[in-house]
């Protein structure tokens, strides 16, 4: 059987030096956050990209990549403004590679859930949040597969959690690299808490800038009844109490978590159904830290009118689908997080080891990763005299930055080199058939030059 394998040298973020420059004047305060969203479909849906990928601080976007534009992109000025354009092209890179992992395992899961049929969602979120005050820091990485938790790592225990059984397979493998769950561990509690202070610092006076919420109250008739909206939009920070009331009181449910809107700010509605009878009077009230005094807003009664199309309240609305999926990541990120408990920040390495590679079981195409983390001594094992150019291909564009070749099919043609000034920056080859190949991956060299597993392409490798 031949199966794909991806060979990632690799590290998740590093696309700024480290000299880079910092306000000694900013002390930082309060709670402020970063994670990181990956949506993935399985299907096209009225071409919306099947992936989307965004970075946010405090909630709000700061880059956003998604798989019809297929370009990591600023969605803040000062981002565009201090970001390299070698970081654009890096992150462009990783996004791609990350991409094509996520279509693979939607398949994988699809066929390990026995249902192939519909539309299904694979989302990972990871990050950090920080209180600077308390000196305190929650980490949280987990994936979720249709809108239910499918792993989340335990960073304490050091392992990843299954609450469903088809993710106990990849429990298992993911914990038998304990070299990747310190990785792991030692991003959340160290390099997040790094990189969210570098942004903060480029973004002084940006991030922290608060918009009020505009508010409207509509009715819409349905089939029997009247559907009173209130929608309050264009506000940050995202906190905020909005009601309808009826006569004073009152009366809608529980809050609902507001969603991003396409310029960085939020909205949220809230709905009740009422007879078209009725003659109460109806009002909205919203409360949000812009705001000296509550805002509230009566209904006059106006319906809206379907044919119209009230181009202005739904093109508010609209604004979100293309993001829908990927902000109910962020939300069930958001509520995993306050159950994380607060560490102090700690890591430590191991030595690394290789193992044997078998792809993604009964997947033909499955994806195996192997991190390679020093590049110089390793590279002259990737292009022995025996074998390993008949079992290559030239180069992976999904994971970007390989300069690998084969001519002609000779060995001594193979060139591999990482990223320019990265020791641990990424090269990928396709390896396409395992069952020949394996051999030159096992050995006693290649063992102490390497990790086993690869977050970004798969971490699917045993004995």
């Amino acid at each position: 059987m031949k199966w794909t394998i991806w060979i990632f040298v690799a590290t998740s973020l590093s696309a700024v030096s480290s000299d880079f420059p910092q306000n000694p004047d900013v002390k930082f305060t309060g709670v402020h956050s970063l994670h990181y969203t990956y949506s993935a479909l399985s299907s096209n849906q009225n071409e919306l990209p099947t992936f989307v990928a965004m970075g946010l601080i405090d909630d709000r976007q700061i880059d956003y990549y998604d798989s019809n534009t297929k370009q990591k992109v600023p969605r803040q000025a000062w981002m565009e403004k201090m970001m390299s354009e070698d970081y654009w092209k890096k992150g462009t890179l990783s996004r791609k590679s990350k991409e094509q992992w996520f279509r693979v395992n939607v398949d994988i899961l699809m066929s390990r859930t026995n249902d192939t049929n519909g539309l299904h969602v694979l989302q990972w979120m990871h990050g950090c949040e920080v209180d600077f005050d308390k000196g305190s820091v929650k980490g949280m990485d987990m994936y979720s597969y249709d809108g239910k938790d499918f792993l989340s790592f335990d960073k304490e225990n050091m392992q990843w959690v299954a609450p469903v059984e088809p993710a106990l397979q990849t429990k298992i493998k993911w914990d038998k690299e304990q070299i990747l769950n310190q990785y792991t561990k030692g991003y959340l509690e160290n390099e997040c808490v790094d990189w969210l202070k570098r942004f903060m610092n480029y973004s002084v006076g940006e991030a922290t800038k608060s918009n009020v919420p505009t508010v409207r109250l509509f009715g819409k008739r349905m089939t029997d009844k009247v559907r009173v909206t209130c929608l309050a939009t264009g506000f940050y920070p995202r906190d905020i109490k909005v009601y309808i009331t009826k006569d004073g009181e009152i009366i809608t449910p529980e809050e609902e978590d507001p969603l991003p809107n396409d310029d960085h700010t939020f909205q949220t509605r809230r709905n009740i159904d009422i007879n078209p009878d009725d003659k109460s009077k109806y009002a909205c009230k919203v409360l949000h830290n812009t705001l000296e005094e509550k805002i509230i807003v009566p209904w006059d009664r106006t319906i809206l009118n379907e044919n119209k199309g009230n181009g202005m309240v739904w093109g508010i609305m609209g604004a979100c689908i293309l993001l829908f999926f990927c902000s109910m990541a962020v939300l069930v990120y958001k509520y995993r997080l306050k159950r994380v408990p607060e560490t102090s920040s700690a890591t430590s390495n191991g030595n690394a080891t290789l193992n044997a590679g078998n792809g993604l079981p009964g997947y033909p195409n499955g994806h195996v990763g192997i991190s390679v983390t020093n590049l110089g001594e390793c590279s002259s094992l990737l292009k022995p005299e025996v074998g390993f150019s008949k079992c290559s291909l030239a180069g992976s564009s999904d994971s970007g930055n390989a300069t690998l070749k084969a001519e002609n099919g000779g060995s001594n043609n193979l060139l591999f080199t990482g990223l320019p000034g990265y020791p641990n920056g990424h090269v990928g080859i396709s390896v396409t058939n395992l069952g020949e190949c394996s051999s030159l991956l096992k050995s006693d060299e290649f063992s102490k030059c390497s990790l086993t597993g690869s977050a970004d392409s798969g971490v699917d490798v045993k004995n």
